[in-house]
C-alpha cells in the first residue's frame, strides 16, 4: 500500500487543493481505489522516518500518478533503509488542451510547493527527514517545497528538471543551501526538453507571468549553468548520448500492465544511493 498526498481538487484539472488530502492505497492494480487518512493518522505513520516526496511531471493524470509512483515505491524499496517511507505527491499538471495549458502550469507547480512545505512544517514535524524526487515539471514543485521547508531538507533529486538551467542560482538558490545535498540527471536525447520545454517557457513568460529567463534552456537537458561551478551541495549527472534518456526514460509508467523498463531501474539505483547520502554513481 503506497501513501499520497493529493494536491489535486479532482481527478482532472481542477485546480490545486491549498490543504493535501492524505490518502493510501494500491497502486500497483489497474484500477487503483484510495482512502482517505486522517492528517493525524498520516503523520503518526511518518513520525521517526526518511520521507521520500516522489513528485511526478507534466502530463500525469491522477491514475496515472497513482500507478506511477506505486512502481517507483516498489524499485526503491529493495534499495533503501527500512526506515525509508515513499509518499507520492499529486498536483494537477494535466494535458488538458495541446500546447495551450503548459505554459501556466508553472504557476500550480510553484503553488504545490508552497502548500506541501506548508503541510509538511505543520503535521509532519515527527519525520526522521523530508527528501525530495521528481520528474520533469515536478521539479519546480520541489524545489519551492525545499526552499520554503522550515527546516533543512534532506536530499533533493531533479530527474529531467524542466526548469532553466541558471535556476540553482536564482531563484533556486535557496533550495540549495536549505538541502543537505542536491542533484540532477540530464540527457541531451531528451528532445522534450530540447524543442517543447524552449517554447512553452517562452510562452509561460511572455503570456502567464514566469519570471525566469525564456532564454534559457532546461536544467534536464543540458545540465546546469551558472558563474560559480563549484556550488556546494551540488551534483549534477549529464547523461551520455549513447545511453539514449528520453524524458519518458526516468519515473516509471503510469499505464495499466507496464512494467518498468531498464533504463528506470538504473534511475532508480542512483536515487538510491543519493537519497542514502553518498556517493551516487550514474
Amino acid at each position: 500500500m503506497t501513501l499520497y498526498l493529493n494536491l489535486r481538487q479532482g481527478a482532472l484539472g481542477y485546480g490545486l487543493r491549498e490543504v493535501p488530502d492524505p490518502l493510501e492505497g494500491d497502486g500497483l492494480v489497474a484500477r487503483p481505489t484510495l482512502k482517505r487518512l486522517e492528517h493525524r493518522d498520516f503523520a503518526a505513520r511518518l513520525d521517526n522516518r526518511s520521507v521520500v516526496f516522489a513528485v511526478h511531471g507534466f502530463n500525469v493524470s491522477y491514475d496515472r500518478g497513482l500507478r506511477s509512483v506505486a512502481r517507483l515505491e516498489a524499485a526503491l524499496k529493495p534499495l533503501l533503509p527500512a526506515d525509508f517511507v515513499v509518499v507520492g505527491v499529486l498536483w494537477p499538471g494535466d494535458f488538458l488542451i495541446p500546447a495551450i495549458n503548459y505554459p501556466g502550469e508553472w504557476r500550480d507547480a510553484v503553488e504545490g510547493g508552497r502548500h506541501l512545505a506548508l503541510y509538511a512544517d505543520t503535521w509532519l514535524r515527527g519525520a526522521r527527514d523530508l527528501h525530495f524526487l521528481s520528474h520533469s515539471l515536478g521539479g519546480r514543485l520541489a524545489l519551492e517545497a525545499t526552499a520554503r521547508l522550515g527546516r533543512k531538507a534532506g536530499q533533493v533529486c531533479l530527474t529531467a528538471p524542466a526548469t532553466d538551467d541558471d535556476c540553482l542560482e536564482s531563484p533556486y538558490d535557496a533550495s540549495v543551501r536549505n538541502a543537505r545535498g542536491l542533484t540532477y540527471l540530464a540527457s541531451k536525447r531528451d528532445m522534450v526538453l530540447k524543442a517543447a520545454y524552449r517554447i512553452g517557457d517562452w510562452a509561460g513568460d511572455l503570456f502567464f507571468g514566469d519570471d525566469d529567463a525564456a532564454t534559457r534552456g532546461a536544467l534536464g537537458w543540458h545540465g546546469a549553468r551558472w558563474p560559480r561551478t563549484d556550488q556546494p551541495g551540488v551534483q549534477g549527472e549529464q547523461i551520455a548520448k549513447a545511453d539514449n534518456y528520453g524524458h519518458g526514460s526516468y519515473f516509471p509508467p503510469g499505464k495499466p500492465g507496464e512494467a518498468i523498463s531498464l533504463q528506470q531501474s538504473r534511475v532508480a539505483t542512483y536515487v538510491a544511493q543519493f537519497l542514502r547520502g553518498g556517493p551516487a554513481r550514474w
